[in-house]
Order: C-alpha cells, then structure tokens, then sequence
C-alpha cells in the first residue's frame, strides 16, 4: 500500500483499501502488488500457502458508498470464481 491509501476491516475475511485520487487502472496495480505480495509471504515454520482475491471498483461521481462496496463485491467474486488469487476490476 502506499501513504495514501487507507485500509480497513469490512466484514469477516474481507477488507477495503481505499486509494484516494486513483483511478482504477492504478487501483489494479496496487491491488496486484497487495496480492503478490501476500502470495510470497511465508510464515517461519509453517508450510502455508496463503493468497488473497481482490476486486476492483471505481468510485462515480453522485454514488453512495454502498454502491461502489457492492461492485467491489461482484468484481471479488467474479476473481473468486475465476480461481482465486487473482484480481477483477468491476
């Protein structure tokens, strides 16, 4: 992430990273870089593969907050049926 951006916890096993002032082409290559790097963490002693899937959504002038979360939503599964580890922009 960078100083920019700010994340938090949205629900159980899912967080938001908001990036101010990036448009989504841009949101994809932190996103990227945010995925591949929890892909190459490995925990000492543990043989543990651990990967993320990320959606990707572009705030619109005149939405709400809900509706730009709920398109997020819908590009994370769309990765997730994808195969995981993977990212979708909406």
């Amino acid at each position: 992430m960078r100083q920019t951006d700010i994340l938090g916890r949205w629900g159980g096993e899912e967080f938001l990273v908001i990036c101010p002032k990036t448009d989504k082409k841009e949101a994809y290559l932190v996103a990227e870089k945010i995925r591949l790097s929890v892909e190459k963490f490995k925990l000492p002693g543990y043989e543990l593969k651990i990967t993320c899937s990320i959606g990707v959504a572009q705030y619109e002038p005149d939405e709400g907050c809900e509706q730009v979360v709920d398109r997020a939503d819908k590009a994370l599964y769309r990765a997730k049926k994808r195969g995981r580890n993977c990212t979708e922009i909406y």
